[in-house]
């Protein structure tokens, strides 16, 4: 969709302000935009970015380089479209961002050099980070079985291959621990194309959903497992528009570690005598509204002390990883990672867990820059831990 047709929600915004901070009787005074909590200028708030799309659309601005930093600056969090007050017509503001970023790409205009690199690693490597596609398997372990034909398929995706395989393992582990056959891709993996979207290169993005979409149809998967809430969001929701053979479904791993718990195949049995929070994910939380299964999984393990932070469930913090933030702006995404990760140090938290590679990711960074003696896990890890089959290494 285009720019204009977003001019109607754009004109609902009233200018209130809640997207800056809000009051909760639950929470208290507390800030809502990462971006502004980092930057502290009004245009880098929802309804600054409300007020500038505005302009683009009334010919008042254009995209020069200044503004194409702003719109990349965006977290598309989505935590401003909780609080919006509105109830005839919410300010979703990342589908106006994503709309301008996509006139900005086709437009040809400069984009922020890590965006730029990011879509020009699509292009030649199907992965965002511009490695051998050969590296998507070297996180399979000799003890780990990956079946040479079976219908369920464990999509790790870019993040979690490249970066934190750790949590691949793990999966695998746990996969393999419940008589769960599956298989992989392997090289023929591509990166699920929204990142590519958010940077606005839709349809370079939609060419490597199109691939992986074929993939699935031509080994006759019937369900499809990942790891990260971005691939697991645009499988479920953008997929089926771009093929009418649509076979298969697709879980998240805290939506499948709660199906194997319920039929008895997972049995947590190894105390963590630790102090756990859970940061939650903005694509599961808020996008997804998968909010309770990782919190029932983390409590179901022994000897784990549940404390949550301020901003949890559907008002969770950013990580600082999202909207491709940490490739257009790394200071500002780092920044952003550390006020995480010290709300998690205030509380006493010794582990942080999560359900998303990103966030794994960047909380790790924070987490060791800030020299907070605090571990950050996936939830596969933490179960994976749980089970005896610990894949840490």
């Amino acid at each position: 969709m285009s720019l204009e047709d977003y001019r109607k929600m754009l004109n609902f915004c009233f200018r209130c302000g809640y997207c800056r901070e809000a009051i909760s009787e639950k929470l208290g005074v507390y800030k809502v935009c990462p971006e502004y909590e980092a930057l502290r200028w009004d245009h880098h708030t929802c309804r600054g970015h409300v007020a500038v799309a505005r302009a683009v659309l009334d010919g008042k601005l254009k995209y020069t380089p200044e503004l194409v930093k702003n719109v990349y600056s965006c977290f598309l969090c989505r935590n401003c479209y909780e609080i919006c007050p509105l109830e005839e017509q919410k300010i979703d503001i990342f589908k106006p961002i994503e709309a301008m970023r996509k006139e900005i790409y086709e437009g040809k205009y400069a984009l922020p050099e890590g965006v730029e690199k990011i879509v020009e690693a699509l292009k030649e490597t199907r992965n965002t980070f511009g490695r051998p596609q050969y590296e998507r398997t070297e996180w399979v372990s000799g003890d780990i079985d990956v079946a040479k034909k079976a219908d369920t398929l464990y999509l790790p995706g870019c993040i979690t291959e490249y970066i934190v395989p750790e949590v691949a393992r793990s999966v695998a582990k746990i996969l393999n621990h419940s008589g769960v056959p599956f298989v992989t891709l392997g090289e023929e993996e591509w990166c699920c194309g929204r990142p590519a979207i958010m940077a606005g290169a839709v349809s370079e993005g939609r060419a490597l959903a199109e691939h992986n979409i074929d993939m699935f149809n031509k080994r006759g998967i019937k369900r499809v497992i990942t790891s990260c809430p971005l691939c697991y969001r645009t499988i479920k929701e953008e997929y089926p528009s771009l093929s009418g053979n649509y076979q298969f479904e697709v879980v998240h791993t805290t939506q499948l570690f709660s199906e194997l718990m319920v039929q008895g195949k997972i049995r947590p049995k190894q105390r963590i005598g630790s102090k756990v929070t859970y940061h939650d994910p903005c694509e599961l939380s808020r996008y997804l509204r998968i909010l309770e299964p990782p919190r029932e999984i983390i409590k179901s393990i022994p000897g784990i002390n549940f404390t949550e932070m301020q901003r949890h469930g559907k008002f969770s913090f950013c990580c600082g990883a999202g909207g491709l933030v940490k490739a257009s702006e790394a200071d500002l995404a780092l920044k952003v990672a550390r006020m995480r990760i010290s709300e998690a140090f205030d509380i006493g938290a010794e582990i942080v867990t999560t359900a998303c590679p990103s966030c794994k990711w960047s909380l790790s960074s924070a987490a060791e820059l800030e020299g907070a003696a605090i571990k950050v896990m996936d939830i596969s890890e933490i179960v994976a831990r749980s089970l005896g089959i610990d894949s840490e290494t």
